[in-house]
């Protein structure tokens, strides 16, 4: 019995599994709207910053920088924008890197361009077929 308590004790707990919601995940009616403006910021200035983006985002009502933060890990959630990182000199050394937010063209926005250029493209058969050729016979 001493032996089997001992191995009880010898074997490691096991921990509980903890599942860690993203912060802001359930943001609500005004982080939708915050969102949109946030998006539209990074669609008219091009990729910023984390301090670039707080510089033109201070006048959307957000609380503080740190709450802006939380919208845009939301927002990279739902892939309204992306983070790419940019090497500046030296790539070796972690402290030259700038990590810039960028827009990404939602969903619905691609497939409307891509029906537009189907048609396009339909449109320029089109108007290929309707050049007549000369066929091999009135060449002849």
């Amino acid at each position: 019995m001493f032996a089997t308590a001992v191995r009880f004790m010898a074997k490691k707990a096991k921990g509980k599994k903890r599942v860690d919601k993203p912060a802001g995940m359930n943001i609500g009616i005004e982080g939708e709207t915050w969102s949109g403006k946030l998006r539209e910021i990074v669609k008219e200035h091009g990729p910023l910053t984390v301090s670039s983006y707080w510089e033109h985002a201070k006048d959307t009502g957000l609380r503080s920088k740190r709450h802006m933060k939380i919208i845009l890990k939301w927002m990279r959630g739902q892939n309204h924008i992306k983070l790419i990182c940019n090497h500046i000199g030296d790539r070796r050394s972690p402290t030259d890197k700038e990590f810039l937010y960028t827009y990404v063209v939602p969903k619905s926005e691609r497939q409307a361009m891509a029906m537009t250029t189907e048609d396009q493209g339909l449109k320029d058969i089109d108007a290929l077929a309707g050049e007549t050729q000369p066929s091999v016979q009135d060449q002849k």
